[in-house]
Formats: C-alpha cells, structure tokens, sequence
C-alpha cells in the first residue's frame, strides 16, 4: 500500500502536469500523435488488484515487433512483446502473465490472454494506420478534441479499448489507457500509462 497510494495520486493529478492541445479530429492526423517510441510510469490493475511499474517501449518495424519493457519494484522486468508476419498475422508473448496467474488467485486465466491478445491487436492497428494502411474493419475509431479512442467488440465478453488524451505541446499523447469492459461496461483489466518522454518525435 505504501507503493501504491502515492502512485495513484499522481496518476489522478497527472493530468495538470500537461498543457493541453486539442486534436484535429483528423484520424489519420491524430494517429500520428500516439508515441511507440516512449518511456514513462504506470499501474495494472486486474480486479482489485494493482500492480505499478515503470517502462520503455521501442518499435521496430524491420523486424516486424514493438516491444514494451516493464519494470516492476517487486518482480523485476517484465517484456510485453507484439508480432507480426507479411500476412499481418499478429502475435504476442507477455513474461508477466503466468506471474500474475502464479501470484494472485481468482485471475480467470482465460480473460487474462484474451486481455493481453486484444491490446496486442489494438497496438498493430495503431502500426498499421501509421504506416498508411485503412483500418481494419473490425476496429471503431473515433475522436474528440481531447481524447482518441479505438475499441474492438468481443464475443459473449464485451470490448477492448485504448484511450489516448492530454496531448502535449510537444505534439504527443501524455496518458494512454487500455481496457477491457465486460457486458456491463465495467472494467475487468485496465492498464493506466502516463509517457513522460517520447523517445522519437511525431508529426
């Protein structure tokens, strides 16, 4: 708890560390914002329970992988990485998954991978639309002045999202959220990032 508190509290005051900017509401003009490249802080949480980290992400299209490294003051790092092939098949590995599975009971094992396959999904989406690509048809976009959402429908479990707000006055999204709502759109997983550096300047 002694972790966790201060750490909330700064992710919920997160928001006035920013001067924000209001988006286009030009999809192919604010995808250009979302930062791959970037380093910051932020907290899992499944079901009650919460898990704060610190992490590095990098991608690297020769080789087809964006991979996010996550520094957690327990366990040590931690890889989330995202895969794909010319046929745009999309894969993933997540070192911390049978942690989480190991450490914490009632974690449905099953809404875990579906989780962790969605946000891997919702990240090529994000590749391929940066790269000139349309989007996938199973993909709803839209956007506001102050936040860019992207969701995708799930069968019999509800929907996933990433939630992009507070875009900086150095031209790039300051906090992004990815979540996982049931049928009553309820947030059974979410992770919460605040990216205090981008590692790669965006348009």
């Amino acid at each position: 708890m002694k972790i966790i508190i201060p750490f909330f509290l700064i992710i919920l005051t997160s928001c006035s560390l920013f001067n924000q900017k209001s988006l286009t509401q030009n999809l192919s003009k604010d995808i250009e914002k979302v930062c791959l490249d970037a380093s910051g802080r932020g907290r899992l949480i499944i079901n009650d329970h919460k898990y704060v980290f610190s992490f590095e992400s990098l991608l690297s299209a020769n080789e087809h992988k964006w991979i996010m490294g996550l520094n957690f003051p327990v366990y040590g790092e931690e890889v989330l990485e995202v895969s794909w092939d010319e046929n745009q098949k999309v894969d993933f590995t997540a070192s911390f998954e049978n942690r989480v599975l190991k450490e914490k009971k009632g974690v449905d094992p099953e809404l875990l991978n579906i989780f962790l396959e969605n946000w891997s999904k919702l990240v090529y989406e994000i590749i391929s639309l940066k790269n000139g690509n349309k989007t996938n048809e199973s993909f709803s976009w839209s956007t506001n002045p102050r936040e860019l959402v992207v969701e995708t429908k799930i069968i019999d479990i509800g929907l996933a999202k990433i939630k992009f707000q507070n875009l900086t006055t150095s031209n790039y999204f300051g906090r992004f959220d990815v979540v996982l709502q049931n049928k009553n759109k309820e947030n059974a997983y979410k992770v919460e990032m605040i990216v205090r550096k981008c590692l790669k300047e965006t348009d």
